[in-house]
């Protein structure tokens, strides 16, 4: 009886200690589930570049530029301390004057966007069509240093596919005469450009105030020369223009310069108002010699009455 006793007793403890230990394991694990899911609904602070904008559009060789980032936390928990480090790795921009390319931001919550400007100086020998640009984001979230890093691609002169190197007018000319323009131009692009022309305001022949210029193919360089062809003597002032469709399907109309040249008379004009000023001075000669004959036969014809 004893024996039986102590073995049900023991059965039941055995049984009641199973009972305890399943129980226990479930509410454990329970528990490790729950603070899983809630680590994944909050998520870890991400900072990322979620859109950019640049002053007037685009990037130009050797100009300055401010570039509008928006900066935005991804996670579901706050980053503070965060720091923005910008670089690019052909050295192509950098920061302007007076400024780093270190950006304090501080804190930013989840889901926050904060605004940051980015001056920065666009290499003078930058012929590229973008640059590519990383922004590096480090700061603290939920107690642990993190980092990120993000890359956008920022273009150049989008209305600039067609770039002028330099140009050159003759500062004389002649009046109907041809007188001497040099361009030299880049298409940046790379598609070819068919419809481009210079545009000559001022007092110039309907010739030279519109000049065509040949497809301009894509990656390549030119120089040419043009003439143009002036309407009136004097100080002649003259706006050019070069106008042309970009790859975007827009008109883009680029001011090359005003410039002044003097326009003087033809050689063949001044020999002929020389020609007619000698033969002014032979008519009024003849007309004298002529004038002094007459007087004489009239003295003397009263003389011999």
């Amino acid at each position: 009886m004893t024996k039986r006793f102590y073995l049900t007793k023991s059965i039941m403890l055995f049984i009641f200690v199973s009972f305890y230990m399943i129980f226990s394991f479930k509410i454990s694990a329970k528990a490790i589930q729950t603070d899983e899911m809630e680590s994944t609904l909050l998520g870890a602070a991400t900072i990322t570049v979620e859109s950019y904008s640049i002053e007037n559009d685009y990037l130009e060789a050797g100009k300055d530029a401010a570039i509008l980032l928006k900066v935005h936390n991804n996670g579901g928990t706050s980053a503070s301390n965060v720091i923005l480090t910008i670089s690019c790795g052909n050295d192509m921009l950098y920061p302007s004057y007076g400024s780093g390319n270190q950006i304090y931001i501080g804190v930013l919550g989840a889901g926050v966007t904060k605004e940051v400007t980015i001056p920065v100086t666009v290499s003078s020998s930058f012929e590229h069509e973008a640059i590519e640009l990383k922004c590096n984001f480090a700061y603290t979230a939920s107690g642990k240093q993190l980092s990120n890093t993000s890359t956008i691609v920022i273009p150049a002169q989008s209305s600039s596919t067609i770039e002028v190197k330099s140009i050159g007018v003759s500062k004389r000319a002649t009046v109907n005469g041809k007188s001497l323009l040099s361009v030299s131009y880049v298409n940046n692009s790379r598609t070819n450009i068919t419809d481009a022309r210079i545009v000559i305001e001022g007092n110039v022949s309907d010739d030279s105030s519109v000049i065509a210029m040949d497809t301009i193919e894509a990656d390549k360089s030119y120089s040419k020369d043009y003439q143009i062809s002036y309407s009136e003597v004097g100080e002649q002032n003259i706006s050019i223009s070069l106008v042309y469709t970009d790859t975007n399907g827009d008109e883009v109309n680029t001011n090359l310069g005003n410039y002044i040249v003097t326009v003087s008379e033809s050689n063949g004009s001044s020999l002929v108002e020389e020609g007619n000023v000698v033969l002014t001075w032979i008519g009024r000669v003849i007309a004298l010699v002529a004038l002094l004959v007459a007087c004489f036969v009239t003295v003397s014809y009263i003389r011999k009455r």
